[in-house]
């Protein structure tokens, strides 16, 4: 019975929160495995959230001369 009543309050705090704002920079590495091109790359992903609406930039490289940039739009 308790966790039948825990699990329901935790059910109905999380429909009550907001959620996150993700606008922004996020940055990151992507460590390779042994014998790669690159040991570690670098990721970085602009967003911007507007509505339902999700739209950003996300960049790919080792160094300045060897990068991927792409852009991105989506809805929530």
């Amino acid at each position: 019975m308790l966790r039948k009543s825990i699990l329901s309050f935790l059910l109905f705090i999380s429909v009550l929160c907001g959620a996150q704002d993700i606008n922004g920079i996020w940055k990151g590495k992507l460590v390779m495995a042994p014998g790669a091109c690159f040991p570690v790359y670098n990721i970085e992903l602009q967003i911007q959230v507007a509505g339902s609406r999700i739209t950003g930039t996300a960049y790919h490289f080792s160094d300045s001369l060897n990068y991927v940039r792409e852009n991105f739009e989506g809805v929530l």
